[in-house]
């Protein structure tokens, strides 16, 4: 170990990275905790509550029922299934089982994303506010970084001449909180409508990432996606919802998202894919 230590060089492709901001607060909130100190916990977006315990049941019965094994690289036909029929059921999207990739966490699937898709050079867009790991995944992938600015005079909501400047020839993702994390911004039809009709216009991938949309819609406000607003994107969108996380792509995207996933990291557990169901 310590002749590896001495001949370590890290990879060129570190130097840009930063550590990322959410882990650094984790740290110093436990180097803190330790002096006792009484702590609101507003780091990572991992909310005061327990699991639910009907989940936490499926879960330790799947482990006593020796559901412990290795899965399938895109996880179980059945919650593949399940999660189609929830995407149909919730938003009309016709998405094959075959279509839909279960992952760890959705830093994963899109670092798989990335990997899969940008040549060096291609261009990622980011709509601000963004998760802080996007940034750097595009970096470590070899993407070049756009971003979309928000302003509070808009309520912190893309504006379809800021979204048209952004996309380039270059363009290969846009990626779209919807709520948006961290503002919480939502988007009525009509605003909807003006930016899905830049995006019909781009030949760029669409990630329309959704996991927040229960957690921070309110009252009787409706949530609507860019493929429902306009279907010709539905071949071209990365629907991501958080169980935590399932995503549902387009064939050709979800094969090389697996591929790379069977290289490097685990599946999901037997007793997790229980749990979901």
């Amino acid at each position: 170990m310590l002749g590896l230590t001495a001949m370590f060089v890290r990879a060129d492709a570190l130097s840009s990275v930063k550590p990322s901001a959410t882990n650094v607060m984790s740290q110093r909130f436990r180097e803190l905790k330790v002096e006792h100190r009484d702590f609101v916990r507003l780091k990572i977006g991992g909310p005061d509550l327990d699991t639910a315990d009907n989940i936490k049941k499926a879960a330790i019965d799947a482990i006593n029922l020796g559901e412990t094994k290795y899965t399938p690289v895109s996880s179980s036909p059945g919650l593949r299934k399940a999660i189609a029929a929830k995407f149909k059921r919730e938003h009309g999207f016709e998405y094959s089982w075959r279509q839909v990739i279960v992952v760890t966490g959705g830093n994963h699937f899109l670092f798989d994303a990335f990997m899969a898709t940008p040549n060096l050079g291609e261009e990622v867009a980011i709509s601000a506010s963004y998760w802080v790991s996007y940034p750097k995944m595009v970096t470590l992938c070899a993407g070049t970084l756009a971003f979309v600015s928000v302003t509070h005079e808009n309520n912190f909501k893309i504006q379809a001449a800021d979204l048209e400047k952004a996309i380039t020839p270059k363009t290969k993702w846009f990626i779209f909180h919807l709520p948006s994390n961290t503002t919480g911004a939502a988007y009525a039809h009509d605003e909807m409508k003006a930016l899905t009709q830049v995006l019909v216009r781009h030949p760029a991938c669409l990630d329309s990432d959704r996991r927040h949309v229960r957690a921070l819609t309110y009252g009787d406000f409706k949530f609507i996606t860019p493929v429902e607003d306009e279907p010709k994107l539905y071949n071209s969108t990365l629907t991501m919802n958080g169980a935590s996380k399932a995503s549902a792509t387009k064939d050709p995207l979800e094969q090389a998202c697996r591929r790379i996933q069977r290289f490097c990291s685990n599946f999901a557990k037997d007793y997790i894919i229980w749990r979901l169901l």
